[in-house]
């Protein structure tokens, strides 16, 4: 709970209007995969993996960034 109100925030956040952005397509990613209906849940993984890395490229985001923001 302490942590919460800290004002110690890691070095190299993504302001807040990129991040709503990058969720928004992180989540419409999912939904794309999600409705391909693989019948393999490996298979989901793999393009998922591989769509979350296109918005990341596409919205010039590292992915350690993404995720200390996150």
């Amino acid at each position: 709970m302490m942590a919460c109100g800290s004002e110690d925030k890691p070095e190299n956040l993504i302001d807040k209007a990129k991040m709503a952005i990058v969720l928004a397509d992180v989540h419409e990613g999912e939904a794309r995969v999600s409705n391909m209906h693989f019948a393999n849940q490996d298979t989901s993984l793999l393009v998922y993996q591989r769509v979350r890395w296109q918005i990341m490229q596409k919205n010039e985001v590292d992915t350690a960034v993404f995720r200390t923001s996150l």
